[in-house]
Parts: C-alpha cells; sequence; structure tokens
C-alpha cells in the first residue's frame, strides 16, 4: 500500500476550490525534448466513436455488469453514455483483421480476490488474443490501460516480460476488498527531483480541462476523496535509472526515457515527485521500437472508476467496526468527491488517442 502525504493546508485549499523495451545502450538526444507543450495534431480528423473499443473478459454488457466488477461495469455504463457507438468487444472474439477498422482499444481490470498471481495471470481470452492486439499496437493502433490492465503491456511486448514484477524495480499492487480511508489523495503532475529541475506534464491532454493545485513543490489533482477505498496500485519503481543508466535525479534520466525508450511519466503518487522513478500513470511513444501506436498507461489506485457504498452493521471483539459494503453501478458513480476528475481524464485518453499519432 502506498502511503501518501497531502499537506492540511494543501488539502484544504484544494477542497475550497472544488476540489523497454530491449536493453541496449541509449544514444543521448542532441537536445531534451519539449516538455510544456503536448499539441494534437489537427491535420488528422477524430476517429469515429465506432473505432473505439472497450475491452471486456465477458461476452456481453449484460453479464459484465451482473457478473462483473464493480469498476469494469461503471466503465462500460460511461463509455456508453460518453461514446454512445464505441464498441463493446470480448477479448474471446478478436481473430485476424478484428482491429482492422479500430483506432482505439480500452481495457481496464480491477481484481478484488487478494491474491496477487490473480493479477500477474493474464486471463486466457485476453493471451489469447494478445498477438493480434500487439500486430494492430505495433501498426499504429492506439491502446489505454486502467488499473491491473496495466500488466498487459507486457504481454503486448512494450515492456519485457516480468518488468513490473521484478525484484528491483519494487512493485506496488493492491488487489483486496478494501477499507475505510478517509484522507483526500493527491496525484502529482509534476516531477521535482532533488530539487534540481521540473518536468510539468499539467498541459498534457490526458489532463486538459482538469483543474490543478500547487505549492511551491507540487502541481497535480485530487483523485480520491473519503470513502469505501480499494487501493488498487499497480506501479513500479526504479526502471527508468536501470535502462537509462542514469541517476534517478539527473535530467538525462528524463530525457533519454522520454526521447529514446518513448516511456513518458506523466504523473506520480505526490510523495515521489524527487525521482524520476515511479511508472504510476504513463505514456508509451514509439521510441526505440517497432510499435507505431501509443499507449496510455493508468495504474494509480485512486483511480477508481466506482468507490464502493459502505455501511457500518456492527463491531468485532476488538471493538472495530464491521462494514458492509455494495456496488455503485452507474455511469456517474457519488461516491468520490473528486470522481469527476477520473471521468474527465478518461475521456481525454480516449479523444487524445482516436485524433491520430503526434
Amino acid at each position: 500500500m502506498i502511503k501518501h502525504i497531502v499537506w492540511y493546508i494543501f488539502v484544504f485549499v484544494a477542497v475550497l476550490l472544488n476540489a523497454c523495451t530491449a536493453h541496449v545502450d541509449p544514444v543521448e538526444p542532441d537536445t531534451p525534448g519539449a516538455d510544456s507543450t503536448w499539441d494534437i495534431p489537427t491535420t488528422l480528423p477524430y476517429a469515429e466513436e465506432n473505432r473505439i473499443a472497450f475491452l471486456s473478459l465477458y461476452t456481453t454488457p449484460e453479464q459484465l455488469i451482473a457478473e462483473g466488477d464493480d469498476d469494469e461495469a461503471c466503465a462500460w455504463l460511461w463509455m456508453h453514455e460518453t461514446f454512445p457507438k464505441a464498441v463493446f468487444l470480448p477479448f474471446e472474439q478478436i481473430g485476424e483483421h478484428t482491429l482492422d477498422s479500430m483506432r482505439v482499444l480500452f481495457w481496464l481490470r480491477d481484481v478484488e480476490t487478494g491474491k496477487i498471481e490473480d493479477v500477474t495471470t493474464i486471463p486466457e481470452s485476453a493471451m489469447t488474443a494478445a498477438p493480434f492486439i500487439r500486430e494492430w499496437y505495433i501498426a499504429g493502433g492506439n491502446i489505454i490501460l486502467w488499473g491491473h490492465a496495466v500488466l498487459y503491456i507486457e504481454t503486448l511486448g512494450r515492456l519485457p516480460e516480468g518488468t513490473y514484477t521484478a525484484p528491483k524495480h519494487e512493485w506496488i499492487c493492491g488487489c483486496g476488498s478494501g477499507n475505510l480511508d478517509m484522507g483526500h489523495w493527491l496525484m502529482s503532475v509534476q516531477l521535482f527531483p532533488g530539487r534540481k529541475f521540473k518536468k510539468d506534464h499539467s498541459t498534457h491532454p490526458l489532463f486538459k480541462g482538469i483543474s490543478i493545485y500547487t505549492n511551491n513543490d507540487i502541481r497535480g489533482f485530487m483523485v480520491k476523496g473519503p470513502g469505501w477505498t480499494e487501493d488498487h496500485n499497480c506501479v513500479f519503481f526504479n526502471y527508468p535509472s536501470e535502462i537509462t543508466g542514469r541517476s534517478w535525479q539527473a535530467e538525462i534520466c528524463y530525457t533519454l526515457l522520454k526521447d529514446y525508450y518513448g516511456i513518458t511519466p506523466l504523473a506520480t503518487w505526490d510523495s515521489q515527485i524527487s525521482w524520476v522513478s515511479q511508472l504510476n500513470v504513463y505514456e508509451l511513444k514509439k521510441g526505440n521500437t517497432e510499435y507505431q501506436g501509443r499507449a496510455i498507461c493508468i495504474g494509480n489506485g485512486g483511480c477508481e472508476f466506482s468507490m464502493k457504498n459502505y455501511r457500518q452493521t456492527g463491531t468485532d471483539g476488538g471493538g472495530h467496526p464491521i462494514y458492509e459494503t455494495s456496488s455503485d453501478l452507474s455511469a456517474h458513480p457519488h461516491n468520490n468527491c473528486y470522481q469527476d476528475n477520473i471521468l474527465l481524464m478518461a475521456r481525454n485518453a480516449i479523444n487524445y488517442m482516436r485524433h491520430g499519432n503526434e
């Protein structure tokens, strides 16, 4: 579990305001890439909504809603409302040429069994579909992976198999039923390694329209308020320094990661801004690979699509409260006071991806 610190004054102000590839020696870029502008190409039209697909382990939307995880079900309800012509696409239906007309794939996976092996084991239907998705991704398709689905980036070959779980990478993963947490969780969109240099990603299209709060060190926004929290982080550390061979507080580490390896760490927990280390919310472009498409991975445990309802039903032998939870199945779940930030980020991700490659 990642425990992050949000200064009381900062939270108070925020609430008042409403709230990788192959391991080869890199060639250093001649000049660092720009970090303050993230232009979306204007020469390409947006892809039609029917070129967006919601990936699922379930055969039909009805089965997902009846039998599936609440976050996965709410993600579909939200997508169906926001992009009515988006396609519900079961993995088991993906074969040769299935994805020919698709521009964007979206997969949110949420495991609540408490067993890490259930997270690391990619379901059979998703494994069977992987070669077809990989070929589509290499050819220029764009994919958004959310929650525990971020591990699929390894299955698709964009990161080496086992990257997340390698002991030297300090993988943090939660997959339990959750607990009551009355904190406010802040995600930073700016790095400030060693207080030497800043990399501000607040202008990236993923965060368009989201109010960014700032103090002397942090720029970011709230992702989760008080309530029943699953805390399903799926993030890992240390990889940027490993592949670049540079200090995680040196600007060249960030520059090589972004410009050579095609990996941009767009957001981290607020406690992790002092290092180019945590891959929490990040984008993968081509870099030195064959992948013409892009991917966005969102493994932040505060980015739940639906926080559960809860009520106290009694106390245990030690006097501790016992809670009962139930799903809040809706396109607009109401238990997170910062839910609009999550849904806006999801909408931004899809619109950014459907526009074409930069």
